[in-house]
């Protein structure tokens, strides 16, 4: 400690009531203490910020095969692609039209690990959504809305 004082052990001379004095000790090197720590203190802020960039990347939507506008009265094959695997058993993805009424397509594994894959049933012309929830490897749950229309092409 800088400044601390250490009090010398000393013989009492009989009927005194002196305190003994204070020596002062030299202060400690604290700059090499902190340069010490400074590994550590460094790895643990790496630390974090890694695990906060990895915890925003979950099952984040990368690409869609499926486009703006579908063609009427046409089944189409649609895969999803996410930034990580997901677990397609228990995923769920729903299609909604303009009025807000819902109707689950049932999923598949798709080629790779991150992909899942789902047929959307001939649809009248009109705007449309896919509301999927999916499960990442990780425990993760994304939750978002794809939305797309159906449309005779130009």
């Amino acid at each position: 400690m800088i400044g601390a004082t250490h009090r010398a052990p000393r013989a009492r001379v009989a009927g005194s009531t002196r305190a003994p004095a204070a020596l002062p000790v030299a202060p400690r090197a604290v700059y090499p203490e902190r340069m010490r720590r400074l590994p550590a203190l460094l790895l643990t802020i790496a630390t974090v910020v890694l695990l906060a960039a990895e915890a925003r990347a979950h099952a984040v939507l990368k690409k869609s095969s499926l486009p703006k506008r579908v063609p009427p009265d046409t089944a189409q094959a649609v895969v999803l692609s996410f930034n990580s695997a997901v677990e397609p058993t228990l995923s769920r993805v729903v299609l909604v039209d303009a009025k807000g009424a819902e109707r689950e397509i049932p999923l598949r594994a798709g080629a790779a690990r991150n992909e899942i894959a789902l047929d959307l049933p001939p649809l009248s012309a009109g705007p449309f959504g896919l509301r999927y929830k999916v499960l990442a490897v990780d425990g993760h749950v994304t939750e978002n809305l794809l939305r797309f229309s159906v449309a005779a092409g130009d």
